[in-house]
């Protein structure tokens, strides 16, 4: 299964449907979202939307049950203030988000985190807990992209 944290109102989903990933669970907080998702989607029975909040997803996502879990801005908007000592608030919500990913992944499961940021600010709150067996960073770039 591929999980979509904090999924907004995002195509990743169809566009991962069209290519054969027939089952796709799509969370967020905003009820309103869920509801405009699911009927937009109805269509396409393999992409589920749920309201959750993705610091406690308690019982609503089995332990162990994701291969995939991809999040492309959601850590995002939960960080603010020095990158270089962020609040008590930021190192709270990332530890208890990365603490859920990491219960949902299979053993041999995927987190995919998809920022702007700089690795070297964001690798404390990735791995803050010391979850991870193996933390890969890649930094893409392009051409004319800062060095």
């Amino acid at each position: 299964m591929v999980l979509h944290l904090g999924s907004g109102d995002r195509v990743i989903p169809a566009e991962l449907d069209n290519r054969g990933y027939a089952r796709q669970l799509c969370v967020d907080f905003s009820p309103k979202l869920v509801k405009t998702m699911t009927e937009r989607h109805k269509s396409r029975p393999g992409i589920v939307w749920e309201e959750v909040d993705v610091r406690d997803m308690g019982n609503r996502i089995a332990e162990g049950s994701v291969d995939i879990a991809f999040d492309k801005g959601t850590m995002d908007v939960m960080i603010h203030g020095s990158p270089w000592n962020p609040p008590a608030e930021v190192k709270d919500n990332t530890a208890r988000y990365m603490s859920e990913v990491h219960r949902m992944l299979k053993a041999d499961g995927v987190f995919l985190y998809v920022t702007f940021r700089q690795p070297h600010f964001m690798r404390p709150l990735l791995d803050r807990e010391g979850l991870w067996v193996a933390l890969d960073m890649v930094t893409l770039r392009s051409e004319g992209s800062f060095d």
